[in-house]
């Protein structure tokens, strides 16, 4: 049996896009494509991933820079279902403990060097999804050698509750190949807020 490592986390999946906006783009967006049709294509170019020739088409068309601050997806640890599997060497490991890293996201980091009439666009939808880590040529599976990082984004989506976003798995430090099943399913639902500059 090859010596694989795979940790899986399921559990409801957030992807979340962060954009640098103003109102100019808001009416020039409205006056060109109608407040219905805006809101959607908003909403796709932050929260998907391969957006990136819509959002030079809209900048085009309505003579406004839209810009792409960042993006990030992650299962909800808070959320209904949490959950990890690992197995190690093919068959199922129980890792009761794990290291974890967290980052916590707050809007003015995100927010230097914004004008006045500038706002910090932040854009969620969420589904059923899994996130599949793996590694090759691993011998020995110790808890301490494996870290979740997680994003706490309570602050920018201005959520009283936790809300923290598993992201990433380490093991001895090193990235596994990631994957997540069933990328292009579309979200359940979806929300968005404004931080507006001071």
């Amino acid at each position: 049996m090859k010596k694989k490592l795979e940790i899986t986390l399921f559990g409801t999946f957030y992807s979340v896009g962060v954009l640098r906006l103003n109102r100019n783009i808001f009416r020039a967006g409205m006056k060109v494509y109608g407040p219905g049709n805006w809101n959607k294509i908003i909403n796709d170019i932050a929260l998907k991933g391969n957006s990136g020739k819509l959002l030079k088409e809209v900048s085009h068309t309505i003579g406004k820079k839209i810009k792409v601050v960042c993006r990030m997806g992650g299962i909800a640890m808070c959320g209904n279902g949490f959950g990890m599997e690992v197995f190690h060497k093919g068959r199922f490991a129980s890792l009761e403990m794990v290291e974890a890293d967290n980052k916590v996201l707050q809007p003015p980091d995100l927010m230097k060097g914004f004008k006045p009439d500038e706002m910090l666009g932040i854009f969620w939808g969420r589904r059923e999804g899994v996130m599949l880590f793996r590694w090759n040529g691993v011998e020995d599976l110790n808890p301490q050698d494996v870290v979740l990082s997680y994003d706490s984004l309570g602050p920018l989506t201005g959520s009283r509750k936790p809300f923290d976003l598993a992201v990433d798995i380490t093991w001895q430090g090193q990235k596994g190949r990631r994957a997540e099943e069933n990328p292009k399913t579309e979200f359940d639902s979806r929300e968005y807020v404004f931080h507006m500059a001071k």
